[in-house]
């Protein structure tokens, strides 16, 4: 499961590649080497500006209308109006849920009956600027990962730059190996998916959970 640019038929990483040097090429001199762009950034822009420059949002919940919308248009979920508490002591910064059924079948032989059984899937996406640690990154990636059929952090090129390529790196790997997707974005929009979210099985006690939390009808 993606959000932003790539396209279902196209390549997430390569296109991520391309929105970065775009990126390079709109805002830096032409002759600085990909290889030495954080270093060249760093030297050369001070911190303010820098965040100017990389649309760095002024306020973390600035994000949370720009991946509302995109989970409603792009991942058919319905946003929940608030963050949601996930034991034991996460709050789930974005929240989407999609109204499911189970068939099962009662009775035996000609007296067998159809019985629709509802159920929500849920979204849950985790806002990543770099005014946070990032600690608890790594504990709130399981937590997410425990709780929703899909769940994603989402952080900007800023928090990239600050936070250095080997935490990113490392980040990375641990999301895709619990299946939580990693999304990048800025103030105005999301720039692409940087590893998809896989679809989890969450405990039916943790669905019952988010599904009581958010007072939604069984």
């Amino acid at each position: 499961m993606n959000i932003g640019i790539p396209r279902p038929d196209s390549s997430a990483k390569d296109d991520l590649l391309k929105h970065i040097m775009s990126y390079i090429k709109r805002n830096f001199p032409k002759e600085a080497l990909y290889s030495k762009f954080t270093e060249l950034v760093i030297e050369s822009i001070d911190d303010h500006s820098l965040q100017k420059v990389l649309d760095e949002p002024d306020i973390e919940a600035d994000l949370k209308p720009i991946m509302k919308k995109a989970i409603k248009e792009q991942l058919g979920f319905t946003p929940y109006a608030k963050e949601v508490t996930i034991p034991p002591k996460t709050r789930a910064d974005v929240v989407g849920y999609k109204r499911r059924y189970d068939i099962a079948e009662k009775g035996w032989w000609v007296f067998k009956e159809v019985e629709r059984i509802p159920y929500y899937e849920f979204v849950g996406i985790e806002l990543k600027t770099a005014k946070r640690s990032k600690d608890p990154l790594f504990r709130q990636a399981s937590i997410y990962a425990d709780y929703f059929d899909y769940s994603f952090t989402a952080i900007t090129p800023y928090t990239m730059l600050k936070q250095e390529y080997e935490f990113i790196n490392r980040f990375c790997k641990e999301c895709e190996r619990i299946g939580m997707g990693v999304v990048l974005l800025d103030a105005r929009y999301p720039l692409g998916t940087i590893v998809p979210a896989k679809e989890g099985r969450p405990k039916e006690r943790n669905r019952r959970y988010l599904t009581d939390q958010m007072g939604l009808k069984r």
